[in-house]
């Protein structure tokens, strides 16, 4: 018969070791998050590394244009920016094929990661992570010298596109709808200094037209801008005050922790720099449109 002492001895060994077990399991399962963890780190400064010095390429462009053409209007076929986010698999299909463009199609989405087919290869990638900072480089034009005094719009519209798309400013202006209320076109002349302005609803055509897809960002926050500019996506932001304008446009180009860099079409200037609490004041300030009667909602943007 086994004698009480024995059997406590037992379950006094059997129950160290387990602990020891759940111990030494719970060390290893730290240190293989640890290393995932700094893995994923370290990918995550190679893809912001690639996307700083990589500018886009003719080529790209030309693939871009490209496959958008062939799309159409498909909602699953995107472009996923300068840089390819870290890829879920960390073994041996760890990232090797950052570039500066992606076409890609969605598959599937779940929760935060979304599955894409890139060029036949399919994979994983992460939607939330975005760098610290992003800086575009994108072609810059005068409205002055162009003799658009009043076509920051337009001129902002254009810089966008012709950083993907091969098309002059002036074939933008013969394409842009006309109209008394900005809603649905531009009101006056913008080779005049009696043009109004044209908000993104009457551009969203126009934008599909060229890049493939068009968003209407009217109400956006600070971060789901930062999230178009960080996937390569420039964003055209309506100002209330800038040059004592009552609307002025300027193309989004980049962000840091401070404030964004931008295209002034007004003076030409290419990758200027605005805090974001010096944009928040105008971006917030609602536009007065006199004629009509009207204050449109602040926060007024676009992408695609």
């Amino acid at each position: 018969m086994v004698s009480k002492r024995f059997l406590t001895f037992f379950i006094i060994l059997v129950a160290t070791i387990v602990l020891s077990f759940m111990a030494l399991l719970f060390i290893a399962l730290t240190r293989l998050i640890e290393e995932r963890a700094a893995t994923l780190a370290l990918y995550r400064e190679m893809a912001h590394a690639y996307f700083m010095n990589t500018n886009t390429s003719d080529s790209s462009r030309a693939q871009f244009a490209a496959l958008s053409a062939a799309a159409g209007s498909a909602s699953n076929l995107h472009f996923i920016g300068r840089y390819t986010p870290v890829f879920r698999n960390m073994g041996d299909e760890v990232p090797k094929d950052i570039v500066s463009l992606h076409i890609v199609q969605i598959l599937n989405e779940r929760n935060e990661w979304m599955l894409i087919n890139n060029n036949g290869v399919e994979k994983w990638i992460d939607t939330n992570w975005k760098p610290e900072e992003v800086l575009m480089h994108i072609p810059s034009l005068n409205q002055q010298t162009l003799g658009l005094p009043t076509g920051c719009e337009i001129v902002a519209f254009a810089m966008l596109v012709q950083n993907y798309v091969d098309v002059d400013v002036f074939t933008l202006i013969d394409e842009m709808p006309r109209s008394q209320d900005p809603l649905l076109g531009f009101r006056g002349d913008p080779f005049s200094g009696g043009g109004f302005t044209i908000l993104p609803s009457a551009l969203m055509d126009m934008m599909e037209q060229y890049m493939g897809s068009a968003i209407d960002m009217t109400g956006a926050s600070i971060e789901d801008v930062q999230a178009q500019l960080a996937i390569g996506r420039p964003v055209l932001t309506w100002l209330r005050g800038m040059f004592n304008f009552n609307v002025h446009v300027i193309t989004l180009t980049g962000f840091n922790q401070y404030g964004f860099f931008y295209n002034d079409p007004w003076l030409g200037g290419i990758n200027e720099f605005i805090t974001y609490e010096e944009f928040l004041a105008m971006w917030e300030d609602p536009i007065r449109d006199t004629i009509l009667n009207r204050i449109y909602p602040p926060r007024i943007a676009m992408s695609y």
